[in-house]
């Protein structure tokens, strides 16, 4: 399948229109990549002066070697003068991915996902290897694939998977509306089988014009580079507080619990031990107050099937804005964990050096 897209507004709308085969000027380039796709490798030569590329022809398939249902895709902006995006870490920006990208998905009728450190230290090593070693393309510098970034970063017992990449986009929602306005990363945003993510974002101040795309030309510099990786692992079943959002100033919340094909009872606690719980049919949705004042709060779920078999999965948010009643720290909380911990940790680097392309992604051989 080929697809050729532009954008009118290169800054941050992503409104997109056909562009004909004779054009070559354009403002961002949207291009479909598949896993398996045979890529040209080689040293990059750096350019005298930034060259904007013609416009994209690239081709995605169904992976259909790899254990997993979806394809691997990317996303490419056109090479432009990087104007100042959304204010935040990288980190932050990188959580901003995936509450839109939760958006998305409940607009429509799916369940969000849940952000996994595994899946966002892979997806942050990927971002980092691509703005360090100056290529644009799902198989890492050292010739790995997403099944290996998984293993790396011990993703195990997958089920599914799928990762979407782009570059120059300098906000969460430039990014994800791009995504979404390409047929093929819009079916991995909405793939309802996936139930995990992580999204890694990188800003690199010095890049260059000499990227490697996947049909051997040199692009950029794109400033920006992004990551979005997808999974599911078996007999996990995640819950989900608003969306994954990394903060709220109400008490009272919303619960998004997977698991409806396994499940026929669970329980819900703001206690590890689940002490005040009792069993109640299983749902997928749950309206549910945290505990009082302002920190970090943990919700816990069991879930319980038929077979007798039970699962435990938690989900953090910082509460705050509430009177100045006594802080409570969640039953079985780590003391050292800070606020939106389990969704930053692994989402923080900037690159610093051609040596950094290995960061967060795990020992490769």
């Amino acid at each position: 399948m080929i697809e050729k897209i532009r954008a009118n507004d290169r800054r941050r709308l992503m409104q997109t229109v056909p562009i004909p085969h004779r054009l070559r000027q354009i403002s961002w380039v949207i291009a479909c990549l598949a896993l398996g796709l045979a890529l040209i490798n080689g040293t990059p030569a750096a350019l005298a002066a930034p060259v904007t590329p013609g416009a994209a022809v690239v081709s995605f398939q169904p992976a259909a070697a790899q254990p997993w249902p979806a394809d691997a895709l990317a996303v490419v902006g056109s090479p432009v003068s990087h104007a100042a995006g959304e204010s935040g870490t990288p980190a932050e920006i990188a959580t901003q991915a995936v509450y839109l990208t939760n958006q998305e998905r409940v607009s429509r009728g799916l369940m969000p996902l849940k952000v996994d450190v595994s899946l966002t230290a892979a997806a942050l090593g990927h971002s980092q290897d691509m703005a360090e070693y100056d290529f644009f393309s799902h198989t890492s510098s050292d010739g790995g694939t997403l099944a290996n970034r998984f293993v790396d970063n011990n993703y195990v017992n997958w089920t599914g998977g799928a990762e979407n990449i782009a570059a120059g986009f300098s906000t969460a929602a430039a990014v994800v509306a791009a995504w979404m306005n390409s047929d093929g990363h819009r079916n991995n945003i909405l793939n309802p089988s996936l139930r995990e993510i992580g999204v890694g974002y990188v800003y690199q101040p010095t890049d260059q014009p000499n990227v490697r795309l996947p049909d051997g030309s040199l692009g950029g510099p794109y400033f920006d580079y992004w990551t979005q990786d997808f999974g599911a692992r078996y007999n996990v079943y995640p819950v989900i507080i608003n969306l994954e959002a990394p903060n709220t100033d109400a008490q009272n919340v919303t619960l998004a619990i997977h698991g409806w094909d396994w499940a026929d009872q669970m329980r819900v606690s703001n206690r590890a031990d689940f002490a005040d719980a009792a069993w109640v049919p299983f749902a997928s949705a749950k309206s549910w107050s945290l505990l009082p004042g302002n920190g970090v709060r943990t919700v816990y779920v069991k879930l319980h099937n038929v077979y007798g078999q039970e699962l435990v999965s938690s989900d953090e948010i910082l509460l705050t804005g509430q009177s100045d009643a006594p802080a409570h720290r969640d039953p079985g909380q780590c003391p050292s964990d800070s606020p939106g911990d389990h969704r930053r940790r692994a989402a923080v680097h900037q690159p610093t050096g051609r040596d950094a392309g290995d960061q967060a992604s795990g020992n490769r051989s």
